[in-house]
């Protein structure tokens, strides 16, 4: 669905090459279930689709949640509510992404911006997801999604493919009956192949015990949801060694820029407009927004002596997160909700004018 339609022309073009399985599937809802039964089956899947899609897929997402799955989705943000301008550029879906389907459950938003952190942030969407076991969206836009860059060839030696705690042997051999759902100290269970001689694996959209079977019973019902969230502390442990947010320019600088996805390219080219003018200005670009990484933008925040917050919305949704999660509001909003993106020159002269 525009905008994410590039990602499904790039990869069926290197199905064969690549040593992978792409399918345009026939709706937004076979897409995400598609996707869910695929992590079901062991292997490594995704779907991509913009707001309005993914507005389908979010049930199917749910089940991921529910299910304990690695699904990863690429959500392109456009233009809404509804149709809204299905070909322009917009960041209006951040609060539905964090917040999206019914109930409770952990998942990763990441936005990357720029084509490296694409490739890279994907790369680790994959790992998080199969280590803890929770659904990732990688949230972009239609302006990083379609527009063109050159950049360096992609270093490989620096990745890594883990598949968490998935047993890959013939064979598997624990006391007593296989648990899907095993409680455990992190939270995440073991987990097993189907078909693998030894072990029933179980899968479900309803409330479940250990093994994986429907229960409605409230202290089990309380357990897996604790046992659920439990993921979230080693998790957020793990993204304090990881590149999270990243701060771009002077470190003593007299001017903050905060944002989120595409905005990057605008606001790098803004500062160098802008450091023509005397000015002293950095940039704190928040790659990992839920969970949000509240202690190190608090870090960069404290010390920053002016701010202005930069998003293609009409609400700030950046700005909103960071009061709820660093209880710390920002000295000026640049807002843009045109379809259009940001442009270095009109950034330069908005940041002057309140600067």
């Amino acid at each position: 669905m525009t905008p994410a339609s590039p990602l499904l022309h790039y990869l069926a073009a290197r199905q064969r090459d690549k040593d992978i399985v792409v399918v345009q599937s026939e709706s937004e809802l076979a897409a995400i279930n598609m996707v869910d039964g695929a992590c079901f089956a062991g292997v490594r899947a995704m779907t991509g689709t913009s707001g309005g899609g993914f507005c389908l897929m979010t049930e199917g997402f749910g089940l991921a949640g529910m299910s304990e799955s690695h699904a990863v989705l690429m959500l392109a943000q456009r233009p809404g509510p509804s149709t809204g301008l299905p070909t322009y550029t917009a960041q209006g879906d951040l609060r539905f992404a964090i917040h999206a389907s019914q109930g409770e459950f952990p998942r990763l938003v990441i936005a990357p911006g720029d084509v490296d952190e694409c490739f890279y942030n994907t790369i680790e969407a994959f790992n998080l997801a199969e280590i803890y076991q929770i659904p990732v969206i990688l949230i972009t836009d239609k302006q990083l999604g379609e527009s063109h860059k050159s950049t360096r060839i992609f270093d490989t030696s620096k990745v890594s493919v883990n598949r968490g705690k998935l047993f890959l042997g013939d064979d598997y051999k624990d006391e007593g009956e296989y648990k899907r759902y095993k409680f455990t100290e992190d939270g995440v269970s073991p987990r097993v192949l189907p078909s693998t001689k030894g072990a029933i694996v179980k899968y479900s959209s309803y409330e479940h015990d250990e093994f994986g079977v429907t229960t409605e019973d409230p202290e089990l019902t309380t357990l897996m949801n604790d046992k659920r969230f439990r993921k979230l502390k080693f998790l957020n442990k793990e993204l304090e060694s990881m590149e999270t947010v990243k701060v771009h320019g002077d470190r003593y600088a007299d001017l903050t820029v905060i944002g989120w996805g595409s905005t990057k390219g605008a606001i790098l080219e803004a500062m160098k407009l802008l450091k023509k003018e005397q000015f002293k200005i950095n940039y704190l670009q928040i790659i990992y927004l839920s969970p949000f990484p509240k202690k190190k933008v608090e870090n960069v925040l404290e010390s920053a002596k002016k701010t202005i917050a930069v998003e293609n919305n009409k609400t700030g949704q950046l700005v909103s997160l960071i009061k709820e999660n660093n209880f710390i509001d920002v000295d000026h909003k640049i807002l843009k909700y045109d379809g259009r993106p940001f442009s270095p020159e009109m950034l330069a002269e908005s940041i002057m004018e309140v600067a």
